[in-house]
């Protein structure tokens, strides 16, 4: 009797491990050892990732001098020899807290370039932000040819380090207020760093988690394309140019087919933009759904502002 209990138990001990060898999904466990995203997928979380801004401070922040860093952790590089500071009883750009607790700022250094990093919060105390700082994302991605980084977004200043082709990176958030910028994560000098790489230029393949990573074909802003469907779930039915000439007027963009709808951003004349719908709105105007890639933002643009094409 008892050699039939272990018998049993065996028998059922084995078919317990079997289950739970394979995924709950019922995926194949070599198809769900791939896993991560598709090429696609990848490219459009690029597309969507956040752009942010910094708020201005004419007059500082009135907390003496503090030190910067280049990613919001104690270990991150910090530049001018490990001294890098910022007087804050000046003018200076900040864009939130971190979730860290970190202050994000812009600021400009005494030799007059404009400098981005972060202050620890210990030093920023009883500073209440005026920005909520917009989540950054995490994005993979391995460098195809040597990308420069800088820390210095306004004018193409000297960069701190080099991305060389095979290196690997995290894409954060785009910068385009002052030029056009992926805004990045890297190790530089051993050590955790963010700065900014040139949107038109960079060019770089998918990081790990996408299968088959370094035999997709590397991206760069001009061949990063248009997302698949809209938030509606509409397909891109062609393209519309804006109206007007470089330097003529910016033309809003609103949340719906109405000009008393929320006003989310601006598009300019002689650009671009892929569309995904038309709403007849009030005065049976015609309206065009469209997506603002530099801004990340999908919205309503009046159809006597732009042409269409297919």
């Amino acid at each position: 009797m008892k050699k039939l209990f272990i018998r049993i138990f065996l028998t059922v001990l084995t078919l317990v491990l079997a289950v739970s060898a394979v995924p709950a999904s019922g995926v194949r466990a070599e198809e769900a050892a791939e896993g991560g995203l598709t090429y696609t997928e990848w490219k459009e979380q690029l597309l969507s990732a956040p752009r942010f801004t910094f708020s201005h401070h004419k007059d500082g922040i009135g907390r003496g001098t503090c030190s910067v860093y280049l990613a919001p952790e104690k270990g991150a590089l910090r530049l001018a020899n490990g001294y890098q500071n910022v007087d804050t009883n000046h003018d200076i750009y900040e864009g939130g807290y971190t979730e860290e607790g970190w202050l994000f700022v812009r600021y400009v250094n005494s030799k007059g370039y404009t400098r981005v990093g972060y202050i620890p919060g210990n030093e920023v105390k009883r500073f209440k932000s005026s920005l909520s700082m917009r989540k950054f994302v995490r994005i993979g991605a391995v460098a195809a040819d040597t990308i420069p980084v800088t820390d210095n977004p306004v004018k193409d200043g000297v960069a701190f380090t080099e991305l060389n082709a095979g290196d690997s990176f995290t894409v954060l958030a785009k910068y385009t207020y002052n030029g056009n910028w992926w805004y990045i994560e890297c190790t530089a000098q051993g050590k955790t760093a963010r700065g900014f790489i040139p949107r038109e230029t960079a060019s770089f393949y998918p990081g790990s988690d996408v299968a088959d990573n370094m035999n997709q074909e590397p991206v760069t802003l001009e061949t990063l394309g248009t997302p698949e469907k809209s938030p509606q779930g509409t397909e891109q039915m062609g393209f519309v140019v804006v109206n007007g000439n470089k330097g003529d007027d910016r033309k809003k963009i609103r949340s719906d087919a109405t000009s008393e709808s929320k006003w989310l951003t601006v598009v300019y004349p002689g650009r671009r933009y892929p569309c995904y719908g038309i709403k007849t709105g009030e005065r049976r105007k015609d309206w065009y759904y469209i997506f603002v890639e530099e801004d990340s933002m999908w919205g309503y643009v009046l159809g006597g502002f732009v042409t269409f094409e297919k």
